[in-house]
């Protein structure tokens, strides 16, 4: 029992020895900080590079062999009479493992083992690490191990994920290698994306169409049209040249969503057929097809991986580093779940979802429905009023969404309800200032022409005025702020008509 005892305490304070910490602090940093926030190799390497990622995972691999190899040993030597030391082995690689992913030293918040857990299983079966080890009778605790490195507390669903891909060959890394970024679009909101993803080190291109722009972004290092007093990362590449993104493995498009197809189309007449992952981070719906922005892209590049990312995410408190989730949704998991660890970190909270079609058109309807509220605001009708409006607006969300592909229980979500919150209320919203200054008596070419940035609310509301019309779908919200936008309607005889609508019962 001492014996025991001893391999269990040892392997575990041994697995929890914090190597990726520890190199963060030579480098000046904390690394739960940066990145996905973990102190695993792989984030390590992300962060600080190869330098100080590759000797981490060195010794996290070596933290998982000596476990093993030591306790084999001390049972042999104490316990002779055993005539299976390498269960001690065993007991010692998961203490070992679970040393790493719940550290004392980190208040139990450590990496995710998979260093460790390859060192462990390398003590455990040196001579059959490779694929003979697959067929061995240890394979029920390599699915242990990767459950453990996984930070799954069911082991029972790791067993059954790793039994469906990993005897297929499958890398217990993430199947999405990101080494450069290239984001299109230096807006508000491909800037910040290119500072939040650059303040790390990573390698960043940012690329407009504006070169005069573009010209001064690169030698200021800041986007004074949008987001003023934002300094860029050194590690951002400023380009108005679509050729410098042909070595990216992350294509992110941050471009209006009326200019998605051309920008789109520029990039593959440029580089052809792409290796690299596609994420859209632009909300809108086009308008003539009713496509949404990751249709558009898997028409142009049908062989790539396209993701899409959506939510409550004001560029101006992004940069500020205040708190902010947002979610990912992609119709392979995996790939969902590599871009949430690579793109995630404590201060950019990512979820991932396979609801491709309810986080596109949340994202886009409600930009509509903000330009609403801001109507509303405009005409100083109070708090109770914006409530109800900000209430229904979801209803209609949901029900004109659902009939266009998408999930009602979705639509309550992040890139849904928490969108259509945070532009219905927020002073930062583009499409709530639109709405507020059509309240206020301003013709919408005096607005248009006075704002830098675009609302994406104004091109959306005939596209969702058009998908209503033909699904059958009733819209009086929609219906209003398209004939406020597109035939000169008057704010208040708006107004007028959704309060005189037909008292009914209240289904959402």
């Amino acid at each position: 029992m001492l014996t025991f005892a001893v391999v269990v305490i040892g392997s575990y304070l041994l697995g929890s020895i914090p190597f990726g910490y520890l190199a963060g602090r030579i480098a000046g940093i904390d690394i739960r900080s940066y990145g996905s926030g973990n102190v695993g190799a792989t984030n390590v390497t992300r962060t600080l590079g190869k330098g100080y990622g590759y000797p981490v995972f060195a010794a996290d691999f070596l933290k998982g062999f000596t476990a093993v190899k030591m306790s084999i040993l001390i049972a042999t030597r104490l316990q002779p009479e055993w005539n299976s030391p390498e269960m001690f082995g065993i007991v010692a690689a998961i203490s070992s493992v679970l040393g790493h992913s719940f550290p004392v030293w980190l208040r139990f918040k450590g990496g995710k083992g998979v260093a460790t857990s390859a060192g462990a299983l390398f003590g455990l079966a040196p001579h059959n690490f490779g694929d003979n080890l697959a067929k061995s009778n240890h394979r029920k605790v390599v699915i242990l191990f990767v459950g453990l490195s996984r930070g799954s507390c069911d082991l029972a669903s790791s067993f059954k994920s790793f039994a469906a891909y990993a005897w297929n060959g499958a890398a217990l890394y993430s199947k999405v290698k990101i080494g450069e970024t290239a984001i299109l679009g230096a807006g508000s909101w491909g800037t910040a994306l290119a500072w939040l993803w650059g303040k790390d080190g990573r390698q960043v291109s940012l690329w407009g169409h504006d070169g005069n722009r573009v010209a001064r972004m690169r030698e200021t290092r800041e986007n004074s049209d949008y987001l003023p007093g934002l300094k860029l990362p050194g590690s951002v590449r400023v380009t108005s040249e679509l050729t410098d993104c042909i070595g990216a493995d992350l294509i992110v498009f941050a471009t209006p969503s009326t200019a998605l197809r051309k920008v789109a189309t520029q990039l593959r007449e440029v580089i052809g057929n792409v290796r690299a992952v596609l994420l859209s981070c632009v909300k809108g719906i086009e308008h003539g097809t009713g496509m949404r922005m990751s249709q558009i892209l898997s028409e142009l590049f049908p062989d790539q991986k396209v993701a899409v990312l959506s939510g409550p995410n004001l560029a101006a408190e992004v940069v500020q580093n205040f708190p902010t989730a947002t979610v990912i949704g992609c119709n392979k998991a995996e790939c969902a779940t590599s871009l949430q660890g690579i793109l995630g970190s404590p201060r950019f909270r990512v979820y991932t979802s396979q609801e491709v079609t309810s986080i596109e058109l949340g994202g886009a309807l409600k930009n509509v429905f903000a330009v609403a509220a801001g109507i509303s605001d405009g005409l100083g009708l109070g708090d109770n009023s914006k409530a109800a409006l900000v209430t229904r607006s979801l209803a209609e969300l949901v029900r004109l969404g659902v009939a266009m592909g998408g999930t009602a229980q979705a639509f309550y979500g992040l890139s849904g309800a928490g969108d259509l919150i945070v532009t219905c209320y927020s002073e930062r919203s583009r499409n709530h200032t639109v709405g507020k200054r059509l309240g206020r008596g301003e013709s919408l070419m005096q607005i248009t022409q006075s704002m830098k940035m675009v609302a994406e609310g104004i091109p959306t509301a005939r596209s969702a005025f058009e998908c209503a019309r033909q699904l059958k779908i009733e819209t009086p919200i929609i219906d209003q702020v398209y004939a406020v936008l597109y035939e000169q309607k008057k704010p208040t005889g708006a107004l007028e008509e959704v309060l005189s609508r037909e008292q009914k019962a209240e289904h959402v």
